[in-house]
């Protein structure tokens, strides 16, 4: 196992830890939460916003770093074309670019808490904005998951299963941008699903990152 082999598949895991804690744990309204809800939930969480802003500029860098090395990973598989793991590093390079956007997005709703919280209009519009600017990585999603997925099945670096949980995050992250789902609790409960699935692939192709090439190759054959 390569050194930046390691280090992808550490930045991975990493990325899983906080970022999972970030989305799990936010609280954040909906989209068409009320102006009151809005201005209440940013004056009430600046602080939280603020250092849950700057851990998500931070955990993209890991998400690139993990993004690079799933693409050295799925090429080195038998029968591994170019064409499906860049498809997964345009997607996972393009996704930590958007993520760091959405956390300098938040970062700012927490240094401006309270003046956004006297101006009602203006909070909902920055708010609805960056509820926006999070549903544009979900193509970026769909398109990593995607592309990953074909490429474990297509190089065997991975084990088959692992391509169907890729798919099923990627065919949820289509649903979610195209909002297929009716609003309420119906898009509530996909989102869950959907989060469930991107992060748990992404930890468990941090755990291949991790183990040594010659038993991570047995292991897929073992279990494809």
């Amino acid at each position: 196992m390569t050194p930046f082999r390691r280090l992808s598949g550490l930045s991975g895991l990493a990325f899983v830890v906080v970022f999972g804690g970030i989305q799990f744990t936010s609280g954040e309204p909906s989209r068409s939460a009320s102006q009151e809800e809005i201005t209440r939930y940013l004056a009430a969480h600046q602080t939280s916003n603020e250092v849950g802003g700057v851990l998500a500029v931070l955990v993209s860098g890991f998400l690139a770093l993990f993004a690079i090395g799933v693409w050295t990973l799925l090429r080195s598989g038998r029968d591994a074309g170019p064409a499906w793991p860049m498809t997964a590093l345009v997607g996972g390079v393009v996704m930590s670019v958007n993520l760091a956007f959405l956390g300098a997005s938040v970062a700012a709703q927490g240094l401006l808490g309270d003046k956004l919280a006297a101006q009602p209009v203006l909070a909902q519009a920055v708010f609805v904005s960056e509820q926006t600017l999070g549903t544009a990585i979900l193509p970026f999603i769909a398109l990593l998951l995607l592309g990953a997925g074909m490429a474990a099945l297509e190089s065997g670096a991975m084990p088959a299963w692992t391509a169907w949980l890729a798919f099923a995050g990627a065919a949820l992250s289509v649903v979610l941008t195209l909002q297929l789902a009716y609003a309420g609790p119906v898009l509530v409960a996909v989102g869950v699903v959907h989060a469930l699935a991107a992060i748990g692939w992404i930890a468990v192709a941090s755990v291949y990152l991790l183990l040594p090439e010659r038993r991570a190759m047995v292991a897929s054959a073992g279990i494809a």
